[in-house]
């Protein structure tokens, strides 16, 4: 109940020949880059590398900005770029993305950040917290899943 989007379970990974080509991560209301760098490093990333998929599709809502009352989460909008310079650094694959959700005021910045890291910016994470331990449970949890 205390997760974003309230849906994707940790323990859906899939069934049978498709176990483990499912992978969710739910966050703990409030939670902030450290949070998504954490689950992007240490599960995502790893997964999409064993993968390999052709193209890389992604779903690239801003549902998590702090000034988003749906999400309940506090990302700001230059995360968006570390995310998305992240999934170009680590996985090497070409990136497909959609436009989703996001009604904040900072939803267009949060855009421009997305295009910006896809024509090679970088980005610096200011004043970084420390992830939640339900996040680093989760991440302990989705390591142990044999998948891909």
């Amino acid at each position: 109940e205390d997760s974003f989007p309230k849906t994707g379970w940790v323990d859906e990974i899939g069934t049978g020949a498709g176990r483990g080509y499912t992978l969710n991560a739910p966050l703990a209301v409030g939670s902030t880059i450290a949070d998504y760098r954490l689950v992007f490093d240490e599960v995502f990333i790893p997964a999409l590398v064993r993968f390999q998929p052709d193209v890389l599709i992604i779903s690239a809502g801003q549902d998590a900005l702090a000034d988003d009352e749906r999400g309940q989460m506090n990302l700001n909008p230059e995360d968006y770029g570390v995310l998305t310079r992240m999934l170009i650094d680590g996985t090497d694959m070409p990136l497909a993305l959609t436009l989703e959700g996001g009604y904040g005021p900072s939803h267009g910045k949060a855009i421009e950040a997305i295009f910006a890291a896809l024509r090679g910016g970088r980005f610096t994470v200011a004043n970084e917290q420390i992830p939640h331990r339900s996040t680093e449970r989760v991440v302990e949890i989705l390591k142990k899943v044999e998948f891909c």
